[in-house]
C-alpha cells in the first residue's frame, strides 16, 4: 500500500482490531490526564497495564476506574470532549490502550515496507493535519492518532516486551502529536 493512502484505510483496520482486543475483557480501565488545559483520557483493555504504564504520568493522572468494555463498542470512541454539535472540543482526545499478550488479538502490521521505516518509526503521511503515526517494530508499539476524530490508538505485543524508552515515557509520543497540533511546546 502506498504512503499516501495508508491513513485512512490502515486506521479503519487498526480501530476494528481494536474493537476485537476490547472485546476480549469484560472491563476497561479508564484514567484522565491533564496537560496544561487539555483533556486525555486513556482507556486500558487490563488494569495490570494500566498500573504498568501509568507510572510516568502518575503525577498528572487521575485514579483508575474500572467500567464495562460493553461501554466501548466500535464506532462509539469518540472522546468525552465533544461540544454539542458533535464537533471536538479543543481539550479532549481519547486514547485506546491495548496489548496482543493480553487479549490474544495480533498486533496490526506494519502498513510499509521495512525499508520505508524511518528514523524511531514515525511516518510522514500524505494527510499530516489529520493524522499521525509510529511503528516500532523492535519495540512492538503501534500509535496512531486521527486528529478531526480526537481518537488515538497504542497497540503493544504486550508490556512485558516493551523497552525501557517506552515503560520510562509511554506516551510521550502520542502528546508530542496532541500538544503540537495546538501549538503547545513539550518540555519534560
Amino acid at each position: 500500500m502506498p504512503l499516501h493512502e495508508i491513513p485512512d484505510r490502515y486506521f479503519h483496520d487498526v480501530l476494528r482490531q481494536t474493537a476485537q482486543a476490547f472485546e476480549t475483557v469484560d472491563s476497561a480501565y479508564l484514567c484522565g490526564v491533564a496537560i496544561g488545559n487539555i483533556e486525555v483520557e486513556l482507556v486500558f483493555s487490563g488494569r495490570a497495564q494500566a498500573e504498568e504504564l501509568l507510572g510516568a504520568v502518575s503525577h498528572i493522572a487521575t485514579p483508575i476506574r474500572e467500567v464495562k468494555a460493553k461501554n466501548f463498542p466500535a464506532g462509539n470512541w469518540q472522546c468525552r470532549g465533544l461540544a454539542a454539535d458533535g464537533s471536538p472540543k479543543q481539550s479532549g482526545y481519547r486514547f485506546l490502550i491495548w496489548d496482543a499478550a493480553a487479549t490474544g488479538v495480533q498486533l496490526p502490521s506494519a502498513p510499509y515496507e521495512m525499508k520505508e521505516l524511518p528514523y524511531q518509526g514515525e511516518l510522514e503521511t500524505a494527510n499530516e493535519d489529520r493524522f499521525s503515526m509510529a511503528y516500532s517494530v523492535s519495540g512492538g508499539v503501534l500509535l496512531m492518532v486521527d486528529h478531526q476524530k480526537r481518537l488515538g490508538v497504542m497497540a503493544m505485543a504486550g508490556t512485558s516486551t516493551l523497552d525501557l524508552t517506552v515503560i520510562a515515557s509511554p506516551f510521550r509520543m502520542l502528546f508530542v502529536w496532541v500538544l503540537s497540533r495546538l501549538r503547545h511546546p513539550v518540555t519534560h
